[in-house]
Parts: structure tokens; C-alpha cells; sequence
């Protein structure tokens, strides 16, 4: 999957072939929280981005959010160096 910054600050997720060959996999299977977790994992991997909860930047909403440069803290507590993205949406309708 890649991760990109948009001149306009948005942040657009994009999955080749064979990340969308797996999320199809996923979804086949009725495993919707499968297809989720991957793309937090992709996220995760290499790109400098994470998953992060509201709770997680003491924010009132439970929609998802995907940071940019976030560090996990010995206590538990997140440090976020860079930009937060929303999901307005509060979840991914289709994940490919």
C-alpha cells in the first residue's frame, strides 16, 4: 500500500495489485476486520504511519484516525510528532 500527502493535506491510501488481492481474500471471507488490520498493518510498515483511537490523542470521537509519526511511549502514552488524519466516515465502506 502507499501512503501519500496530497498538495491539499489530505492523505490518499493506495493498494497495488497484491494488497488488494489479499483484502479481497479477506473480505471473501467475511473477515472484515481482517481487511482492516491490514490496512493498519500496511501502515505500520515502513511508511512512518500508525493507527491511532481518539482516546490516544484525548480526542471525543471514535472515528479512525492514521498518524504520521507516532511513538508508543515505556508507559503506554503516544507521542505524535507529525500530521493526524480523520476518517470522517468513522469506517472504511469498501477496501478496495
Amino acid at each position: 500500500m502507499n501512503f501519500r500527502i496530497l498538495p491539499n493535506g489530505s492523505l490518499l491510501i493506495t493498494a497495488n495489485n497484491r494488497d488488494r488481492e489479499d483484502l479481497a481474500y479477506d473480505l471473501r471471507r467475511g473477515a472484515r476486520d481482517s481487511a482492516e488490520l491490514t490496512v493498519i498493518e500496511n501502515a505500520r510498515q515502513g511508511d512512518n504511519y500508525d493507527y491511532a483511537t481518539g482516546d490516544d490523542l484525548c480526542a471525543l470521537s471514535d472515528a479512525p484516525f492514521i498518524a504520521e509519526d507516532m511513538t508508543v511511549e515505556d508507559d503506554g502514552g503516544r507521542a505524535f510528532y507529525g500530521k493526524v488524519w480523520k476518517h470522517e466516515e468513522y469506517m472504511l465502506r469498501d477496501y478496495l
